[in-house]
C-alpha cells in the first residue's frame, strides 16, 4: 500500500514538473523572487490516464529548478485515486521531488487512507534506490483501534514492513 502511495505521489510529482516544462516554452522570462526557473501559484493539476483520474494535487506554489532537477511544492494537498477504487490523501506544508532519486515532505505531513489509517509526523523521505521511506521525526499511526506512536519511521517498500525504532506506545482498544 505505501509503496503505490509513494509510486503515485512520485508520478504525480513528475507528471506536474513535465507538463510545467512543457506549457511555458517560449513565454517571456520574468523575475522569481526565489531564484527557481519557474514558478506558478495556485495550482490545481489532475492526471488521466484512459479517462480515469489517477490523482490531483493542489498547491499554493510550486517551483522548478532546472539545474538540479528538483520540484518543490508548497501546502501541497495530492489526492491518489487508486485502481481498486480507494482514495488516499495526503497533505504537507512542503513536498520536494528529484526524478527517479527522492521524494520529501515536510511540516504537518498527514497521510489518510479511505479504510481509516492515518499517519502524522513532520517530515517523510523516500529514497527510490532503496525503496525505503524513513524519518527521524515523531510519528503517530492510528486506525482500527490501534495507535502506534514512537520516534523515527523505516518502511521498507520490497520487504513490505515497518519499523518504529525508538520510544514506541502502542494503544490498542478492546472489544
Amino acid at each position: 500500500m505505501r509503496k503505490v502511495l509513494l509510486l503515485l505521489f512520485c508520478a504525480a510529482i513528475g507528471g506536474l514538473t513535465l507538463f510545467l516544462l512543457l506549457s511555458h516554452r517560449g513565454q517571456e522570462a520574468v523575475d522569481l523572487p526565489s531564484r527557481a526557473d519557474l514558478a506558478l501559484e495556485e495550482v490545481q493539476y489532475v492526471e488521466t490516464e484512459g479517462g480515469r483520474t489517477k490523482w490531483e494535487l493542489r498547491a499554493k506554489r510550486v517551483e522548478h529548478w532546472i539545474k538540479g532537477e528538483v520540484t518543490e511544492a508548497y501546502d501541497l494537498k495530492v489526492v491518489f485515486f487508486l485502481e481498486d477504487g480507494r482514495v488516499v490523501k495526503v497533505r504537507a506544508q512542503r513536498g520536494a521531488l528529484k526524478q527517479g532519486d527522492f521524494i520529501e515532505l515536510e511540516g504537518g505531513v498527514v497521510l489518510e487512507t479511505e479504510d481509516g489509517y492515518l499517519l502524522r509526523t513532520e517530515s517523510l523521505r523516500y529514497e527510490d534506490r532503496e525503496r525505503v521511506v524513513r524519518t527521524e521525526a515523531p510519528v503517530q499511526i492510528e486506525g482500527r483501534g490501534v495507535v502506534l506512536k514512537g520516534v523515527g519511521l523505516e518502511v521498507k517498500l520490497r520487504e513490505r514492513s515497518f519499523l518504529i525504532p525508538k520510544e514506541v506506545e502502542a494503544t490498542i482498544e478492546v472489544g
